[in-house]
């Protein structure tokens, strides 16, 4: 597995999604089927962030085939969608979330570590508008089609971090003197880190975020 990162256009998702949530919330997925399938044969692109999470371009028709249970199939279709709003930009074998993890936890609780690297739960801006709430059912906790693999922070939450950016730089200069090899594996992920924050912010774009194939 390796981290992955990718800009995300929340404000595009939520047009786009939005639509298909009332329909979703009643288990009726044709219309997000066939939004899907249309958006994936006009915009191959996304499969580039698609095979990150174990799909390919091969699947798109065949998805019975593919997928015993409609769950497997409509989460399929809801990656397409997502994917259609987002953008590449950091993929790494690497110890990105070990580094920053280690380098914050001095200074920052494990929540707030834990939502930096991996974001918030996409049933928080699936579920949030009341009209789909009431929809269903009172058992219902967080609906399959919510549960994708992935996190998302939007433009106020990259502001928020990007304010904390200096006490981390001063947290990791510390590391420059006392333990030089452990600043030296941390320093290259707090510039990614930077990297990251700074690009979302540039772009007036959010974060998907997950540990990918």
């Amino acid at each position: 597995m390796k981290y992955g990162a990718y800009l995300f256009d929340v404000d595009g998702y939520e047009t786009t999604i939005t639509p298909f949530l009332g329909k979703l919330s009643l288990n009726q997925f044709d219309e997000l089927k066939v939004y899907a399938t249309q958006s994936a044969l006009t915009h191959p692109y996304i499969w580039l962030m698609m095979e990150n999470f174990g799909y390919q371009e091969s699947d798109l028709g065949h998805e019975e085939d593919e997928w015993d249970t409609v769950e497997g199939r409509v989460r399929f279709w809801m990656m397409i969608v997502l994917a259609h709003s987002c953008q590449n930009i950091y993929g790494t074998t690497g110890h990105y979330p070990t580094h920053i993890r280690e380098l914050l936890q001095p200074v920052e609780n494990k929540e707030y570590i834990e939502k930096l690297l991996f974001g918030r739960p996409l049933s928080e801006l699936l579920l949030q508008e009341e009209s789909v709430k009431s929809d269903l059912s009172p058992s219902t906790v967080v609906p399959f089609w919510c549960k994708l693999a992935v996190g998302w922070l939007g433009p106020q939450d990259i502001d928020a971090f990007s304010k904390r950016l200096p006490d981390w730089k001063r947290e990791l200069g510390k590391l420059k003197t006392s333990d030089r090899q452990s600043y030296l594996r941390k320093e290259a992920s707090f510039k990614t880190l930077v990297y990251l924050l700074s690009l979302a912010s540039h772009t007036k774009r959010g974060l998907l975020q997950a540990l990918v194939i």
